[in-house]
């Protein structure tokens, strides 16, 4: 899981106009597959699961429940998309960037559907801690809705869903973090003081007194 292909060795697959004879337990719809005609040698991979695939302009990195899964050592181009999969009952997918010039946009999208747009929340607030955990509180309000950036998606990333956006913590600021819960979430308030049970396990409470427009939010697991 951890190979990254730097040196692009791997491309799509070559369909093979093989037998059509059937096969006892694959599938009829599967194809025959090789790297290329030049070679008497193949070796074929796919990622099983929800596979993130992410670029950034111009360093990323990427955290899932706040532990770091993909950094870019240097500068990169903002045609290159990562791929990642996304560990069952991961609840929160975090991506930073820093933008070291020109125009500035994460742009990402996970297999089920889900893409960056505006329901994203993003900071460009550096000094945050374990933003990226799915026990995260921004008691201050670092994070806010996704700004979405007008630029082209690009032909290049062929792996990123079409319908993704560039999106940003706010212009003027060169670094951003943007962050995006998955499964099913609850938004939840109370005046004043709210205790919240999932299954009978406490997941939150408020430890101070809190005003009624103050909104909570809590992945339920499934």
């Amino acid at each position: 899981p951890g190979f990254e292909d730097s040196a692009e060795d791997f491309l799509e697959a070559l369909i093979i106009n093989g037998p059509v004879a059937s096969m006892p337990n694959i599938d009829n719809s599967a194809e025959w597959i090789w790297a290329d005609q030049e070679h008497s040698w193949a070796a074929c991979r796919k990622i099983l699961g929800t596979s993130l695939f992410a670029t950034c302009d111009n360093v990323m990195k990427v955290y899932f429940d706040g532990v770091l899964q993909f950094q870019d050592i240097g500068w990169q181009y903002w045609d290159v998309t990562s791929e990642m999969v996304i560990p069952s009952g991961t609840k929160v997918v975090g991506i930073e960037c820093k933008n070291l010039g020109g125009p500035e946009g994460i742009l990402a999208s996970i297999t089920d559907g889900l893409v960056t747009d505006g329901s994203w929340q993003c900071s460009h607030n550096e000094n945050l801690v374990g933003w990226a955990k799915p026990d995260f509180e921004d008691s201050d309000g670092d994070f806010s809705e996704a700004l979405i950036i007008n630029r082209t998606v690009g032909f290049l990333q062929a792996t990123i869903d079409n319908s993704a956006q560039w999106i940003w913590a706010d212009q003027g600021h060169s670094w951003a973090a943007c962050r995006k819960i998955l499964g099913t979430s609850l938004f939840a308030t109370c005046d004043n003081l709210m205790r919240i049970y999932f299954d009978g396990v406490l997941q939150f409470q408020d430890n101070l007194w809190q005003y009624w427009d103050w909104t909570s939010e809590m992945v339920i697991p499934s």
